[in-house]
């Protein structure tokens, strides 16, 4: 595809949501002292991956399975290992009760980490002479959780353990359309389902 852009999902989501810039002022502004919350939400998804054939998982358990991850990945090197396993522990473990992931997980066969690649036609704006124009864009990406039921239908889940954004459903988006082109004739849904539900708390 010579001559087309590749983008990340999550930046595509970024570039497309007029509010972004809002985002990531009020992100900074707000930041907190603690474990990097990206670094925490990776761990979360690897402990969601690890223990889906574990019916209850002890804490220990997640505890030796996130220090495991983080000895063997560079970008853990420098974070204060015992707050990242800790942080990362709580997190799982209070999603993983919520009525509204188990109505999705249980009884769902998951794949996890599901690499995609999605073409879209990107709006270019106004030209120098007022016309306005699209390119293809190559959007690349994995699916946090992708996960089918008995029945056949799907649904794309996204736990996310930071602040809310508002390009998250963007990029939710993109990842149901990616779905649903993997898996065609499927009925496939999108849910994002925060570890807070005060949209204003951190």
């Amino acid at each position: 595809m010579s001559g087309v852009r590749h983008l990340a999902a999550a930046a595509y989501a970024m570039s497309r949501d007029p509010a972004r810039a809002d985002d990531r002022a009020a992100s900074a502004s707000t930041r907190l002292a603690g474990p990097d919350p990206v670094l925490v939400g990776t761990i979360v998804h690897r402990l969601f991956q690890a223990s889906q054939a574990v019916a209850d998982p002890d804490p220990g358990w997640l505890a030796g399975r996130a220090r495991a991850w983080l000895t063997g990945n560079d970008d853990g090197g420098a974070q204060d290992s015992p707050q990242v396993v800790a942080a990362s522990v709580d997190a799982f473990i209070r999603l993983r009760r919520r009525e509204d992931v188990t109505e999705v997980l249980d009884g769902a066969t998951c794949h996890y980490e599901l690499p995609f690649s999605l073409r879209v036609d990107a709006d270019l704006g106004p030209g120098p002479n007022g016309e306005s124009g699209r390119e293809p864009v190559v959007v690349r990406g994995s699916i946090d959780c992708l996960a089918q039921r008995p029945d056949g239908t799907i649904t794309v889940l996204e736990l996310k353990t930071g602040r809310r954004q508002s390009w998250h459903a963007l990029q939710l988006d993109l990842y149901v359309r990616a779905a649903r082109g993997l898996f065609p004739g499927h009925a496939v849904d999108g849910r994002i389902i925060y570890l807070d539900p005060d949209p204003q708390a951190r």
